[in-house]
């Protein structure tokens, strides 16, 4: 076993200056590999490179890139000699660092003509890499991305002079930002001066005087200077190349006085402001603007971390709670930092204290910042900004307009402008921030902080409760906004309770209908008053019948009151040209919709689900502004009005009115229009012929054989007409230009589709289940923007059309057509083709042209016979599944090469990135009862394989395949195999670790569990994995897996990494030595807390599924510093270390099982590495079929293949080949075959997988 574990304590004796330098510049030639010295020494660069963060600089001079990466070439045989007498650990710690740093950017000497040019670039880059912010913002996560996007804006290299703006709320990093710019440019500018000056006096002419005398004295240096008049900063500065930053400027004076124009200074010069105010930029015509916007969920985590932990992660103990903590800061850097710094040092239980202060406060630090930005507002700005913080935050402009009067327009955009709230698009939606909209709460409390009743809103729900039961609310509240479902017991309210906040204009009592069984409102006694007032009513679960009698809506702009108990709303006429919007949704017990002659103003009406509503009032003539009729679900509507028509609406939906039989004519102007679940007569269809522009309708159920003769579909964009009694749609040819989506599924009396000759761009068509139907006509051929054509179902269809090539169609759907026999060759474009459940008999030779094709569906098709090979040419091809198909006669030509495509996987472990092995197939057997042998070949490009209820598996097979290495297995079993040497009868087993360096990062283990069959058909359990406990350490490897359709006991069988870094648990009471692992087998339904945390906090049923586990195996593969490089632990040391238990057995089987690895003399082998060529003939072959598995030696006379195609290292005397894995090795992308209960008859020559580098076209299918 090599380690290299001698070498990396020496390193720094070694090479003391590396882990010193911010920087390496390795020099690769063709004869660099030469020196032990040199590779020894790139190999501690590339060890500084991954633990100090060093930067590294490659120059191949005269050397092919690619050739020190793969060590292939000239480069690689020098290497190769290099190594002759070298140990095995040597060797992999070389070849890693080469292709580490061969695979940085830098400069290759082929592309340049001149040397001098090369080198002066390279100085360059080290220049500007060297040329970093001062260690100052060391703890500023992420401030390198925000710098290199500044410097692309400022452009350096021009001598233009540029002014930039960098804006962005309070706390968000923008101070930081410019001084890191700062200090990262100041030595490329003669003068320079980061400043910040505020209005101290007011006396204007003097102000300014005293800042342009600060100002130049700390540009120039110059300690006493004296200025007598103003304009002195274009007179010293104009031929001056200067680098100013002014910060947090608010006042338009300093930037007027300061830096009033570009013309002030010398070519080449910056200037950057620093403010909230975007107005104030464009005032200064400041075009450049840098907008720092709030950071992503991933680095907003690290940046409370850097604060908590001193680290870019938290424990994993802590990763739930600082997730929470980061989420309650919004992503605000100020607030991340000083959360974070409030919690660093404290454990998990004060953690857990201090969470709901946070939740519900402001740290005083965080509220004295983001308050100064507040006071700087006048008067009505203020106002506005507590409206939105209290009441409107996340609602349209328009919504607060309406509410609030077109006159807070201005202040909108002033507030937006200061960087206090957003303006998102395109739904032009008001956003502030939680900790501002917390800042503006916790002013509204300081109102009266002992008594709510005074505060001129109420958001707080113990506030509101404590309000209305000692009934003390005043006409200072001006709004209230209670999350109902936030109350565990029914709050009372009294008939009088409104009657002293006589200024009240907002009520919203709102329910998160996510939440079950919440209390809600209780009024006994009704109510008798409701404020005059009031602009906004928002009552879901409105409990009484009736509003107040006295209750007027002179004022009313919305009225929601969703699945409320009212039977009416009011008597009389009331009031209305204010109301905008009125939704009743969901008010089952509604029986009549009051006068409404008055909302002249009444833009949208919503009574979907009134299922006790008749009729709507003729008043309805009045509503000259009505642009949306929602009544979807009104299953008692039997008509609307005939004698009113509203020019204004753009939308009706009358879906599932199925009482509703004569056809709505109230408009002739809708847009959209939505009729299904009408009981529209066919006679009465012909009035939608008088709707000149609908652009969408879906008349789903409709009773018509045939569309109106007058329907006019030219401004159609979208028709759906599921479930329909329809037989065609229309005579003749209609324009059809607009025409994008259109659903006929499921109508079973269709015969023909229209001509579609003029739907030029039509994107989706759906003809499920119309089972009438025979034949497409040739007019699709037109349809080039056709993507989806879905005929699914399709019982009578026979034939596609001929000489059809739809350019643009990716996905097409034919199953269950039963009487299809031919193979679809309709587009060459296809991506998608489900053909389950046809009568197709061939998968021709020419789909090889279907060279976007990524899955093939051709589940229970009984009548295939042949399958081209060239199916298997598909570069993108990744999911195929023949299974339960007719018996397979013909596969193509069995001496034809396959091929595999290769990708790189990269994953992160322990902080770092490696790339690591994924083959190319996840395999599905189920069910094949007479499988016995799976191809070598085949097997190789496996990543998984499922093999339930595979009862016939030729024995040798199976230990091939308990050896190899998979991601996960499962196949039948009735114990644990020997070759797990540590063997538990339970859930959990525990031993000691072998003598092994303890300072290694990674163990690599691979796992068997024994699972009997479930005993309940409901026991859908699919999580399977291991907890481990190490030192204290403890963390859970598990993936998901289908065990539940296994007859009898089956076998698990994964690979899974012991990392000690990772630790969840406290201290255990353990040794060193002692490792100790936990199986389990959950259902897919368990909580997260539930797999992480273990049994303890399962359910019942989960428990009972843990019950299955009748056994559990371990075997120690590796360890390692990182997948690379893994010290294999081989079978005879296994012996040394662990005993006598452990026994390697020798019989016939095996041997016939070197034969199903090692192939025949024809064959190729084909595994991952690289080999060089020592003879014709090998008389022993090692295969490590992955990094860290333990070898398994077998005998061939296999004939070699040559350099060129080669995969694995000759060494020693030349019999011997080494398999191994290289981190340059680009590795193959997962796809899927299943073969559920599929009957292959294959020809037995077996395909030989000969290059590895380009895609799949034939697959070795399982006999």
């Amino acid at each position: 076993m090599a380690s290299s574990s001698p070498s990396c304590n020496r390193r720094y004796d070694v090479f003391p200056s590396f882990s010193g330098s911010r920087i390496s510049i390795v020099i690769f030639s063709n004869k660099y590999a030469s020196s032990t010295w040199c590779l020894n020494e790139l190999a501690e660069i590339h060890h500084c490179s991954k633990e100090l963060d060093q930067m590294v600089i490659p120059v191949f001079y005269n050397v092919d890139p690619s050739e020190v990466r793969k060590q292939t070439g000239e480069f690689g045989k020098v290497f190769e000699e290099t190594c002759k007498g070298k140990t095995d650990g040597e060797k992999q710690r070389w070849m890693q660092a080469l292709a580490y740093v061969a695979n940085m950017a830098g400069e290759d000497s082929r592309n340049w003509c001149d040397e001098a040019n090369m080198i002066e670039t390279i100085a360059n880059d080290v220049s500007n890499k060297l040329i970093t912010p001062s260690s100052d913002f060391g703890d500023f996560v992420g401030v390198e991305a925000h710098l290199e996007r500044l410097n692309s804006i400022l452009c350096l290299e021009s001598e233009e002079v540029r002014m930039l703006g960098i804006i962005g709320p309070s706390g968000i990093g923008k101070t930081t930002i410019g001084r890191a710019l700062f200090s990262s440019l100041s030595s490329q500018f003669h003068h320079c001066g980061f400043v910040s000056y505020k209005r101290t006096s007011r006396d204007d002419y003097g102000m300014k005087l005293c800042w342009e005398q600060q100002f130049l004295s700390e540009i120039l240096c110059q300690k006493d200077l004296k200025i007598w008049h103003l304009g002195a900063v274009e007179q010293r500065l104009k031929h001056k190349k200067v680098l100013i930053v002014l910060d947090d400027v608010d006042d338009h004076e300093i930037v007027k006085t300061l830096v009033g124009h570009t013309g002030w200074f010398g070519f080449g010069s910056r200037i950057i402001v620093i403010t909230q105010d975007k107005q104030l930029l464009k005032a200064h015509s400041i075009d450049l603007i840098y907008e720092v916007e709030f950071p992503s969920k991933d680095l907003a985590l690290r940046m409370f971390c850097r604060s908590a932990f001193g680290e870019n992660s938290p424990p994993s103990d802590f990763m739930t709670l600082a997730g929470k903590v980061a989420i309650l800061a919004g992503n605000l850097p100020l607030g991340l930092t000083v959360l974070g710094s409030s919690l660093r040092g404290k454990d998990k239980f004060e953690w857990m204290e201090m969470l709901p202060r946070l939740q519900n406060g402001l740290d005083g630090k965080i509220e004295k910042t983001l308050r100064i930005s507040y006071d700087e507002l006048d008067g009505k700005d203020q106002d506005l900004f507590l409206y939105i913080a209290c009441l409107f935050n996340g609602h349209k402009v328009t919504y607060i307009k309406n509410l609030l009067g077109e006159s807070v327009n201005i202040g909108i955009k002033m507030l937006a402008d200061k960087s206090l709230i957003r303006i998102t698009t395109p739904h032009k939606t008001v956003q502030m921030h939680n900790l501002l909209q917390k800042l503006g709460k916790e002013i509204v409390r300081a109102e009266s902080i002992y008594n709510p009743g005074k505060r001129r809103f109420l958001v707080d729900a113990k506030d509101i409760i404590d309000v209305f039961t000692d009934n003390t609310g005043t006409e200072n509240v001006l709004g209230i906004y209670f999350n109902t479902s936030e109350i565990n017991e029914p709050l009372l309210i009294g008939e009088r309770s409104f009657e002293g906040m006589c200024n009240l204009q907002f009520i919203k009592f709102y329910k998160d209908w996510s939440r079950e069984n919440s209390a809600g409102l209780y009024l006994p006694r009704g109510l008798v008053y409701l404020p005059r007032k009031l602009r906004l009513v928002y009552w879901d679960e409105y409990p009484l019948k009736c509003m107040p009698s006295n209750f007027r809506t002179e004022f009313l702009v919305k009225l929601k009151m969703e699945n409320s108990k009212l039977e009416k709303l009011w008597e009389g006429i009331q009031p209305l040209r204010n109301l905008k919007k009125l939704r009743l949704d969901g008010s089952k017990k509604l029986k009549e919709i009051p006068n409404l002659s008055n909302a002249i103003n009444l833009e949208k009406l919503n009574l979907c689900g009134c299922t006790s509503l008749v009729t709507l009032p003729s008043s309805i003539r009045n509503l000259g502004k009505l642009r949306k009729l929602t009544m979807e679900g009104c299953t008692k509507l039997e008509a609307l009005p005939n004698d009113v028509i509203l020019g204004s609406f753009d939308y009706i939906n009358l879906s599932g009115c199925s009482r509703l039989r004569s056809f709505p004519r109230i408009s002739r102007n809708v847009s959209g229009l939505v009729l299904d679940g009408t009981a529209i007569e066919e006679e009465d269809s012909v009035y939608i012929g008088n709707i000149s522009g609908i652009t969408n309708l879906d008349w789903s159920g409709c009773q018509v054989r045939c569309m109106p003769s007058n329907f006019n579909p030219e401004y159609l964009v979208g028709l759906t007409m599921r479930d329909s009694k329809l037989e065609k749609l229309w005579q003749g040819i209609k324009s059809l230009r607009n025409l994008k989506k259109m659903d006929l599924s499921r109508s079973e009396n269709l015969k023909e589709i229209p001509n579609l000759s003029k739907a030029t761009n039509l994107e989706y068509l759906c003809i499920t289940g119309c089972t009438s139907l025979v034949i497409l006509p040739s007019s699709i051929s037109n349809l080039n923007n056709l993507k989806k054509l879905n005929m699914r179902g399709c019982t009578r269809l026979e034939v596609l059309p001929n000489d059809v090539n739809l350019e643009s169609l990716y996905h097409l759907d034919l199953s269950e057509c039963s009487r299809l026999r031919i193979f679809p060759q309709i587009s060459i474009r296809i991506s998608l083709l489900y053909l389950d459940d046809t009568a197709i008999e061939e998968v021709p030779s020419s789909i090889e042209y279907l060279y976007g094709l990524t899955t093939l569906m051709m589940r229970r098709c009984k009548r295939l016979k042949i399958v081209s090979p060239n199916l298997f040419k598909l570069k993108s091809l990744t999911v195929v599944n023949f299974s339960e198909s007719g018996v397979v006669t013909e596969l193509g030509d069995a001496s034809m090469v396959a091929t595999v495509r290769l990708n790189a996987q990269q994953v992160n472990l322990c902080g770092e990135h490696f790339y690591w092995p994924y083959r190319i197939l996840t395999v599905c057997a189920k069910n094949c009862e007479s499988l016995q042998i799976i191809s070598h070949s085949f097997l190789n490009l496996m990543s998984s394989l499922e093999l339930h209820n595979c009862f016939n598996l030729d024995q040798d097979m199976r230990e091939l395949i308990i050896k190899s290495e998979f991601n996960y297995v499962i196949l039948p079993g009735r114990e644990v195999p020997a070759y797990f040497m540590h063997q538990a009868g339970s859930s959990c087993l525990h031993f000691y670790l072998p003598h092994i360096p303890l300072s290694q990062k990674i163990w690599v283990f691979k796992a068997c569990i024994l699972l009997e069959p479930p005993t309940d058909p409901n026991d859908h359990s699919g999580i399977v994995g291991v907890r481990w406990y190490f030192r204290g350490k403890s963390s859970v490897h598990h993936f998901n897996v289908d065990v539940d359709s296994c007859k009898m006991d089956h076998l698990v069988m994964f690979h899974f990494w012991l990392n000690l870094r990772e630790a969840n648990d406290p201290p255990s009471e353990v040794d060193y030595k002692h490792v100790e692992f936990k199986f389990f087998h959950h259902n897919y339904g368990c909580s997260a807390s539930c797999i992480t945390n273990g049994a303890k906090r399962c359910t019942q049923t989960c428990t009972l599924s843990l019950e299955r586990i009748k056994g559990c195996g371990v075997r120690l593969l590796n360890v390692s510093p990182s997948p690379y490089g893994a010290a294999e632990i081989c079978e005879t040391e296994y012996k040394q270390q662990f005993g006598e238990k452990y026994n390697v057995e020798k019989t016939e089987r095996s041997k016939k099982r070197k034969r199903i690895t090692s192939g025949t003399n024809e064959e190729d082998i084909n595994l991952p590495g690289q080999i060089s060529n020592t003879g014709p003939t090998t008389p022993h072959l090692e295969l490590s079929l992955w990094e860290g598995e333990a070898s398994a030696r077998v005998s061939s006379r296999s004939k070699l293949m040559s350099p060129s195609v080669s995969s694995g290292n000759f060494h020693g005397d030349g019999a011997s080949l080494s398999l191994s894995v290289s981190p340059s090795y680009l590795y193959m992308e997962e796809e899927a075959l299943c073969v559920d209960t599929m009957i292959t008859e294959l020809q037995d020559g077996e395909t030989p997988i000969k290059n590895s580098s380009s895609p799949p076209k034939l697959f070795n299918f399982l006999r």
